[in-house]
């Protein structure tokens, strides 16, 4: 586990399995859920372990945003609201071209995010569902997304202080945008090897106080 403590929040992150991982979070401990679950069929079955984990540690009214792909959207629909609300369904445009899916010739032009909440949202604001964001964050992970759309919903949707919880974290993009909010963070990927490069992501554009890691 490595800790990085800043004048304005807290950043953790474990190398590790998220399933395993998230059991070990108190119930009613995490304000939001930002997250980007691989996309491949045989990893669907990651939507239902996060949901199910979610409806325990997320706080009541606590957002839960998904980044997915659009293939079986209706399967990883169903297998989140199995244990949480459906809010609504966002869009990330691709405005880098749009990626075709072969095997339904599709030009897909948008990246779904489901938005899921833990029973009655306890704060809404007016948000914009389709989001358009040139500056996806490919530097640190060759999966990484857009750190002003986390950005932009953290600060909505969270107070400053709470904490937000990424477990399939990539190269720690939601923890930069817990930085720049001031809001604490917690992380988790599975991928071996990915800790300078979440660390470095983490402390771009800013002087940490001091950092410690442990097993």
């Amino acid at each position: 586990m490595v800790k990085l403590e800043y004048d304005n929040c807290t950043l953790e992150y474990i190398i590790g399995d998220a399933v395993e991982l998230m059991k070990d979070i108190p119930d009613k401990s995490i304000d939001m859920i930002v997250t980007d679950p691989p996309y491949p069929k045989e990893f669907h079955h990651l939507y239902g372990e996060l949901a199910r984990e979610a409806k325990r540690i997320v706080k009541d009214g606590g957002y839960v945003f998904v980044y997915c792909g659009g293939n079986e959207l209706d399967k990883l629909m169903a297998m989140l609201s199995e244990h949480l609300d459906y809010f609504w369904l966002f869009g990330l445009k691709h405005n880098g071209g749009h990626p075709r899916f072969w095997a339904k010739k599709l030009m897909v032009g948008m990246k779904p995010i489901l938005v899921y909440t833990n029973g009655k949202p306890k704060r809404i604001e007016w948000m914009d569902n389709l989001i358009d964001y040139e500056n996806q964050s490919k530097e640190y992970h060759s999966w990484g997304q857009s750190p002003e759309f986390a950005i932009k919903v953290i600060e909505q949707l969270t107070e400053p202080g709470e904490i937000i919880l990424d477990p399939f974290l990539g190269g720690g993009t939601t923890l930069w945008a817990c930085r720049k909010t001031g809001r604490n963070g917690i992380g988790f990927e599975i991928e071996p090897g990915l800790e300078d490069r979440i660390r470095d992501r983490i402390r771009a554009d800013t002087k940490t106080i001091f950092q410690f890691g442990c097993d």
